[in-house]
């Protein structure tokens, strides 16, 4: 791996952490203003996902024409921007304004990183470098809110203030480390000048596999949604469980831990598999967890549900961004990275359905509610075993 791949990794790492110490207490500071109600701050942190999934698609016709090197040069500086400028805005309508253009700037950012990690790596290390990136998002979202509390950062913007100058250091860092290796190696030309087909769309159509892997995989993200959204609400409006809002906190805690600590042994164990049928499994456990959470409300068995679940959430954080870059065509792999960001539908609706069943049976009816998650939840296996098929017919 070239100097490239190392730097992103380790900024991945820096910048993540930095993120999670400060996006996760807006809500929380918000509220503390006391200028804005509950709607309005769930507009402005719906806003930044919701504005990435719009734009997911152009950001891909962007990607691929201006090139995914000048995007990781120009984009991370003028994301450090908006990240500091959070500090000094003092309304509704500026948080939501600089949570849309953040949302917007992590849809060329994400997959222009992606594109260069799959072009710069060899095919035999795609899929440890690929975990690697997964490793760094989860130490940072382990370790960031930890120091968000420590500093106390939930009365302040001032974490913002950090979150962008880290951003514009990682910014600077690439676009030495670009430059010189372009000077370097004249073979990456190519590279930089590929361009997007201007019937992308018509090739992406005649995709079958593409397609039917994203719709599969929203119904993982809404299974994996629920742990965030109704299991947190659940635990801590239900009188079924002692202290709910203690335990939550501490099944969240199990969730990252498991995830980092058993990350490269399922790796090992899931290297040789067919990758359709390590999704599926994952569909099968995060489905199957929920089913825990319908019928037992024991501490044990919650302990026992979220491990489930964060072994699914594993095996579809592991293999899901290599799965996109293996049936991807190398000309046009920032456009599919972009449009992989459609999966996020699912984690967006999972939250509202979860709502509405709580709304609608009341926590008492639990069995109710998580039984119809694991049924939703679940049909993505039958995707998964079309999207297994076209994968197998242009293997043969």
């Amino acid at each position: 791996m070239g100097k490239k791949i190392y730097a992103i990794l380790c900024g991945i790492l820096v910048t993540r952490v930095a993120y999670y110490m400060s996006t996760p207490f807006l809500a929380i500071y918000l509220s503390y203003l006391g200028t804005m109600d509950a709607v309005q701050i769930g507009f402005i942190l719906s806003i930044n996902p919701i504005v990435n999934i719009l734009f997911c698609l152009f950001s891909g016709m962007i990607i691929e024409k201006v090139g995914v090197n000048k995007i990781v040069k120009i984009v991370p500086i003028i994301w450090g921007a908006i990240f500091i400028l959070y500090f000094f805005a003092g309304n509704y309508y500026s948080f939501l304004l600089l949570n849309g253009l953040s949302g917007l700037l992590y849809s060329l950012f994400e997959p222009s990183l992606k594109t260069i990690l799959s072009k710069e790596v060899t095919t035999e290390n795609k899929l440890i470098v690929f975990n690697l990136r997964y490793t760094a998002i989860n130490v940072g979202a382990l370790v960031g809110p930890i120091l968000g509390t420590i500093f106390d950062f939930k009365r302040s913007l001032s974490a913002f203030v950090l979150l962008g100058i880290v951003y514009i250091i990682y910014g600077l860092l690439l676009i030495v480390i670009v430059e010189k290796e372009e000077h370097k190696s004249k073979e990456k030309k190519h590279f930089i000048e590929e361009k997007y087909s201007p019937n992308f769309m018509q090739m992406i159509k005649n995709n079958s596999q593409f397609i039917l892997l994203i719709f599969a995989m929203m119904f993982i993200y809404f299974g994996y949604s629920q742990l965030t959204s109704t299991i947190s609400q659940y635990l801590s409006l239900t009188d079924s469980v002692k202290n709910g809002v203690k335990l939550y906190s501490y099944l969240v805690s199990l969730n990252a831990g498991t995830v980092l600590v058993c990350q490269f042994a399922v790796l090992k164990w899931t290297k040789n598999m067919n990758p359709y049928h390590v999704m599926m499994i994952s569909n099968v456990l995060i489905a199957s967890s929920l089913l825990f959470f319908a019928f037992f409300v024991n501490t044990i068995v919650l302990v026992s549900a979220v491990c489930i679940f964060s072994i699914g959430e594993l095996l579809f954080g592991s293999r899901f961004d290599s799965l996109v870059d293996e049936i991807s065509p190398s000309k046009n792999k920032g456009i599919y990275f972009s449009l992989s960001d459609f999966v996020r539908t699912g984690r967006a609706i999972g939250p509202i359905v979860g709502g509405k069943l709580i709304d609608y049976y009341s926590v008492k009816n639990y069995t109710s509610i998580f039984t119809i998650l694991f049924f939703i939840t679940i049909l993505g296996v039958f995707f998964f075993v079309f999207a297994k098929r076209e994968y197998v017919h242009e293997n043969d």
